[in-house]
């Protein structure tokens, strides 16, 4: 309690200046300790890791599952091992998805996030609700499925956009030789191009184009970043084949009969992950992906030469590989930590016990009047054009918000491991089963209606005319306020999509940006 006391008024003395809010209401209020009660450490900062309390609760929960299955199967890399370890994987990432809509339904930016005058114990509690429980408010569910934009995971920062053509016949060749190899079959776009993350976050429009922008946006990260000491010698071409090698890797069934059984095995063992967590793409979600070092304190390289044409040329390469591909909780977890500790960070891990201030999945949400939820439901209304009700396919959220309950996974707090294994901190014993109800698991309408219709007489230099003519009104309009993006990562990362979208004139991923910061900035 005291280190929330602490950060809380450390944060708050930094927002004291800012537009008033919820936290220096409160305060003005003198309700700062039953306010506390209420917030713990729910509240979303500026940081763009920040998850609500139920994140941390079910990786608990997923650790423990995946130890129990572990302890189950003799083989964890057997077929049957495999099965169930997939099904655990897709409820994970469907369960990540819903907790990233919750948290965004904040306002992704420092702005947008204390702009609210809501100041009652009522009020409170009906925001915080979602973070407590991990699930959406009922009243709210229609207004939510606009927060997830299926094109919030593609941004390049290079000149080109796609591959040409010749390099793209040799690099479906040899990812053809490497899912051959490991014998498994990746989900594929419309034009074929292999999705390596979670087929169950697989986007509709996923192709070699969005793969392009994606690993391009990857290697670029981890030129600037993570390889800014040593030299890069990966490309667009690597990266992608690495994803789809190590993806491969980790869903392969072994087999002792194969010949190259004790290579699969050790490749098995060099790239496993901590936790074992799936993979997404999507912006802020704890699944997305990214590029980490396998050992920290040398350069990141994939072991590929610049030209792959075969996967045997990764294979000899194997000794020089130094990264991994990762779910970035995965990555922050490991931080700069020798490999020596990872199974002390495991266990830290599944001993969490969130008390139930800051989680509980049977918290129950607060009605407020209809007048209050109209004010503070996002539809789109506000923005120009309603955007957001014509544009097609731009928001899917894939998750329902069923009124009734959902059954959350038991068992969280309870270390994983065989019936008689008990918890060092619970001392409770593990559940046989910690199934999630299928209801949770449904999916969000998705909106039909297209923009063709309306694009159709309008030319593509007028298209990048207003394009260019909207992305300057923005920026007028942030200067005629007083905001410095480069003081908001959020709201500096949303412009930096947005003038990306408009340099490449891509239309649709413009205008769902745009649609995003009208919403902050209203």
């Amino acid at each position: 309690m005291e280190y929330i006391r602490a950060r809380f008024q450390a944060w708050m003395s930094l927002e004291r200046q800012a537009i008033p809010g919820t936290v220096i209401e409160a305060e003005n209020n003198s309700v700062f300790e039953e306010s506390m009660t209420v917030i713990k450490a729910t509240l979303p900062d500026k940081n763009e890791a920040s998850k609500v309390p139920a994140y941390l609760a079910m990786i608990c929960w997923f650790t423990q599952e995946r130890t129990r299955l572990e302890d189950i199967y003799k083989d964890i890399h057997g077929s049957q091992a495999r099965l169930e370890l997939d099904k655990l994987e897709a409820k994970m990432v469907k369960l990540s998805k819903r907790l990233r809509i919750i948290r965004l339904t904040f306002g992704w930016t420092n702005r947008c996030r204390m702009r609210s005058n809501r100041n009652t114990r009522e009020e409170f509690e009906f925001d915080i609700a979602p973070l407590i429980s991990g699930q959406p408010h009922p009243e709210l569910h229609r207004s939510m499925d606009g927060l997830d934009s299926r094109v919030n995971f593609v941004q390049s920062s290079g000149v080109m956009k796609r591959w040409p053509e010749a390099d793209l016949a040799r690099i479906r060749r040899v990812d053809e030789e490497i899912m051959d190899y490991f014998g498994v079959e990746l989900g594929r776009g419309g034009d074929g191009c292999p999705y390596f993350p979670h087929p169950e976050s697989f986007p509709p429009n996923w192709n070699w184009n969005i793969a392009f922008l994606l690993t391009t946006d990857r290697l670029h990260r981890m030129t600037v970043a993570c390889n800014r000491y040593w030299a890069t010698y990966d490309t667009p071409d690597t990266i992608f084949l690495e994803c789809v090698f190590q993806v491969c890797v980790a869903r392969s069934v072994l087999d002792p009969k194969d010949t190259d059984f004790k290579q699969k095995r050790q490749l098995k063992e060099k790239y496993q992950s901590i936790l074992g967590l799936p993979l997404s793409i999507a912006y802020h979600d704890g699944l997305t992906f990214v590029l980490g070092h396998r050992e920290h304190g040398k350069g990141m390289f994939s072991g590929w030469p610049v030209n792959p044409t075969s996967i045997k040329q990764r294979l000899n390469g194997d000794d020089e590989n130094n990264m991994l591909i990762e779910p970035r909780t995965e990555n922050y977890l490991k931080q700069d930590y020798p490999e020596s500790v990872y199974p002390q960070l495991k266990q830290i891990i599944m001993d969490v016990d969130l008390p139930k201030e800051v989680y509980d999945k049977n918290f129950k949400h607060r009605s407020l009047p209809k007048q209050d939820l109209q004010d503070i439901m996002w539809n789109g209304e506000e923005v120009e054009d309603d955007l957001l009700k014509e544009t097609p396919g731009l928001f899917d959220s894939g998750l329902a918000w069923p009124v009734e309950k959902d059954l959350e996974p038991e068992g969280y707090g309870i270390l994983a491991g065989n019936p008689h294994t008990e918890a060092k901190t619970s001392r409770k014993r593990i559940p046989e089963s910690t199934g999630l109800s299928e209801k949770a698991l449904g999916k969000m309408p998705v909106r039909t209606r297209s923009l063709s219709s309306q694009a159709e007489s309008v030319t593509e230099q007028q298209r990048m005319d207003d394009m260019a003519q909207k992305y300057s009104e923005i920026i007028e309009r942030l200067r005629q306020r007083g905001i410095d993006p480069a003081d908001d990562l959020g709201l500096g990362s949303l412009l930096e999509n947005l003038k990306d979208a408009k340099d490449r004139g891509d239309e649709q991923a413009f205008l769902a940006v745009l649609a995003v910061l009208y919403g902050e900035l209203d």
